[in-house]
């Protein structure tokens, strides 16, 4: 009796860390290396399109033209069931298991891949800002049969220790506990910005300071008198009443009319 036609495991070739340490660089240099036969399939959750949808950017701008953005484990398995590709590449894989659900969906397809003799290539942040591993990283890690930690080092007081931490900011302050764990990669109002934090500069306040309380509501008050901020007219407009309160509340003035500045009203 013959026994069924053997077919080895794929490769899961991981690039995880933190931002800032070039996990999409690295997975892009992969993908457009002319030494990798079969074709390529690369995919990106539609939360983390920089630029456009078929076109995989990092913060750096090295590119990958011809992905495909999708929204869910689901979409993600039809692109990968119709293409003939042996190389299947994922970038940024904690934005498709935001429940428990997308994550087992996302592990058992994994393991399908990978049983099918298919290469998976991804990469993954380790860790959210509030510190906490990512579930599907982790998964992935333990999994991958090539893996390469991408740490960058910490950029405070030219500090330099390896930074694994993610801190995001909104308005250039800590978010706190209580922020959502997700938020879309692709703001252009420059209301959120991360950085790459280690473990003595890493903050995760239990509540918004003062200070921040102070810019909030500053800005809460340009919107509700609505203050246009000059994208329209070409003008910079800056609302007085915020100001004189930065000023009183200690804001240096520059950064707070960068804050206003980064927001449009309608």
């Amino acid at each position: 009796m013959n026994s069924p036609e053997h077919v080895p495991l794929g490769d899961v070739i991981g690039r995880a860390g933190n931002m800032g340490g070039g996990k999409t660089n690295a997975l892009v240099a992969l993908a457009t290396n002319p030494a990798l036969r079969g074709g390529v399939l690369f995919l990106q959750h539609i939360d983390t399109c920089r630029s456009a949808p078929d076109r995989a950017e990092s913060r750096t701008k090295a590119r990958y033209e011809g992905a495909i953005a999708v929204d869910s484990v689901n979409t993600l398995r039809q692109e990968i069931e119709r293409s003939a590709a042996r190389n299947i590449f994922i970038d940024e894989v904690q934005f498709f298991c935001q429940d428990e659900a997308s994550l087992k969906a996302l592990c058992e397809l994994v393991l399908q891949i990978r049983a099918s003799g298919r290469n998976m290539f991804w990469s993954g942040l380790q860790m959210d800002f509030r510190g906490q591993p990512f579930e599907i990283t982790a998964f992935m890690m333990s999994i991958s049969t090539h893996l390469e930690l991408l740490v960058p080092t910490c950029p405070i007081e030219d500090c330099g220790r390896p930074a694994p931490y993610p801190q995001r900011l909104e308005y250039g302050h800590p978010v706190p506990r209580s922020h959502p764990r997700y938020l879309p990669d692709t703001d252009a109002t420059g209301r959120y910005t991360y950085g790459a934090r280690c473990s003595r500069h890493f903050c995760l306040p239990e509540a918004w300071n003062e200070h921040s309380v102070a810019i909030h509501k500053a800005l809460e008050l340009s919107h509700k008198d609505g203050f246009k901020q000059g994208f329209a007219d070409g003008q910079n407009n800056l609302h007085p009443e915020l100001l004189e309160d930065a000023r009183r509340k200690g804001c240096e003035e520059g950064k707070i009319e960068a804050h206003i500045r980064s927001h449009q009203i309608d």
